[in-house]
């Protein structure tokens, strides 16, 4: 015969099971609801916050960081002491392809297109330009602006 200890017990037993279980399901069921949108989404924050990194860097550097752009993703470069664009040195703005199905459509700075292998230039004094990056893929487009105080902005594009 059971005493009411060992029901008990297999109720804590119980409710341990289902905690772990949640968590679980709290930890794994966000990564099977990743959707079109939102790996859209997450690179353009991600583009957005490397362009604000890029732009004070460029500020606190002295010296002026370029972005140049494929359709397959972009990179950073950085201004050598001959004058010349390289990969910038710092690793984390290195050069990036966007995911799967994604491109960059299109890069517009003061408003004028910007050619595939012109330089957008994040200025190391006064204002920096104002442009528009559009990225597109399965989920739709978003587009990444900047100001001329530095503000970097997402926005979707419906």
């Amino acid at each position: 015969m059971k005493t009411g200890m060992s029901r008990g017990h297999a109720l804590v037993e119980l409710i341990v099971v289902a905690v772990i279980l949640g968590v679980l399901a709290a930890v794994t069921l966000p990564r099977f609801g990743d959707t079109d949108d939102s790996r859209l989404s997450r690179e353009a924050v991600r583009f957005e916050r490397l362009l604000e990194f890029a732009t004070q860097d460029a500020l606190l550097t002295g010296r002026a960081v370029g972005v140049v752009f494929s359709p397959a993703g972009y990179a950073f470069r950085a201004r050598g002491r001959d004058g010349r664009w390289a990969d910038h040195p710092d690793g984390d703005l290195r050069a990036r392809t966007l995911g799967p199905g994604m491109r960059v459509e299109t890069v517009a700075v003061d408003g004028a297109p910007l050619e595939r292998e012109a330089l957008l230039l994040l200025a190391p004094a006064g204002d920096q330009p104002v442009y528009e990056v559009e990225l597109a893929g399965p989920g739709g487009r978003a587009r990444v602006g900047g100001n001329p105080v530095g503000n970097v902005r997402v926005a979707r594009i419906p």
